[in-house]
Formats: structure tokens, C-alpha cells, sequence
């Protein structure tokens, strides 16, 4: 994922998150040792704090975010 996306950070949430780095930990590692080194270098590993609610409020941003457009062709109507 890193090679191909090239991401600045990567979250781990849920479950995973809560281990600390007895997770990510080893999935730094995994990033370090199999994908380019640019892009191993430039991408930083954390744990979500969202916790339980991440899913429920990434749903709400979602939301919010498409709706305001919509809304928007609507009142050109």
C-alpha cells in the first residue's frame, strides 16, 4: 500500500489501535524493510484516537460533506 499510494500517515484504528506498539511497532518495521525507501521515509504509522466512534463519525463527515453540494444544486432550482 505504501509503494503504490504513498501515503503521508497511516492510522490504525479499532482494536488494533488500542495494542500500542506491539502493533505498530512490527508494521513500521514491515513498511521500513518491503516497500521503496522514499516512501517508507515519508510515512508516519499512529493509532486512531476515534475509537469506537470512528466508523459513526467518518459516516457523519461523509455526510455532511456530500450533502452541502446537494443541498446547494438544489436551491438553484
Amino acid at each position: 500500500m505504501v509503494n503504490v499510494l504513498n501515503p503521508e500517515l497511516l492510522v490504525i484504528g479499532g482494536e488494533l489501535a488500542a495494542a500500542g506498539p506491539v502493533v505498530l511497532d512490527p508494521i513500521r518495521s514491515g513498511i521500513e524493510r518491503y516497500s521503496v525507501a522514499a516512501a517508507s521515509a515519508s510515512v508516519r504509522v499512529i493509532a486512531g484516537t476515534l475509537g469506537d466512534r470512528a466508523e459513526v463519525l467518518g459516516a457523519a463527515g461523509l455526510i455532511l460533506a456530500c450533502s452541502a453540494p446537494a443541498l446547494a444544486r438544489l436551491a438553484e432550482r
